[in-house]
């Protein structure tokens, strides 16, 4: 109801000292209607159009901070959200389909906090399609750019505790990258789907 009113304001009183205010409530109404990355982002869509639109109309306004610091969010969560679905192919083996989704992330939201997760299933992928060349290239690029530093949860996911202990300073014994797929008659089966040593591609 709050973002008709808003929406009212914005679009039939343009000269309103108050129209600046209702541009960002009408974005924050979608805000907060906006789901979790797993969900339809319909709402999320639209609040940073809202958002988009104050920064344009409003350079100077005493909103521009937090419109920049939602659409950040909001745009990482979009990124999530492809990477999930581009995980839900992996899991099924559908590796072309999955690098439509994690392809997206790294044209369209290449400014967001899911790049390395996108690339780490890119690789997984391109395993997957015989492409390990690529692959390799790939995951030569993350190690590089995670040292000294720790590996975040991203690359333990798909790598549990091995790379953990690579950023340890430890020598690398079995780091595999393992796709998963759960779902059997019967009950949750993991199966894998590519088990290469990373090793024999980064070496």
């Amino acid at each position: 109801v709050a973002s008709v009113h808003f929406g009212r304001i914005v679009d039939d009183f343009p000269d309103s000292s108050y129209r600046s205010d209702a541009r960002h409530q009408l974005a924050r109404c979608f805000d907060a209607l906006a789901d979790d990355a797993p969900l339809d982002q319909g709402y999320t869509l639209r609040a940073i159009e809202q958002y988009s639109l104050y920064q344009v109309e409003y350079p100077s306004g005493d909103h521009l901070e937090a419109c920049g610091i939602r659409m950040t969010m909001l745009r990482n969560r979009l990124a999530e959200k492809e990477v999930r679905t581009g995980e839900f192919y992996l899991r099924r083996g559908r590796a072309e389909a999955a690098l439509l989704y994690l392809d997206r992330v790294l044209e369209r939201f290449d400014d967001t906090g899911m790049v390395k997760r996108a690339r780490l299933g890119r690789a997984q992928a391109l395993v997957l399609l015989d492409r390990s060349e690529e692959a390799r290239e790939i995951l030569l690029d993350l190690v590089e750019g995670n040292v000294p530093r720790p590996f975040d949860h991203d690359l333990a996911t798909v790598a549990p505790g091995a790379f953990g202990q690579f950023a340890e300073g430890r020598e690398v014994q079995e780091l595999r990258l393992v796709g998963r797929v759960g779902q059997a008659a019967g009950g949750r089966r993991a199966v894998a789907l590519a088990d290469v040593n990373l090793l024999s591609l980064i070496h």
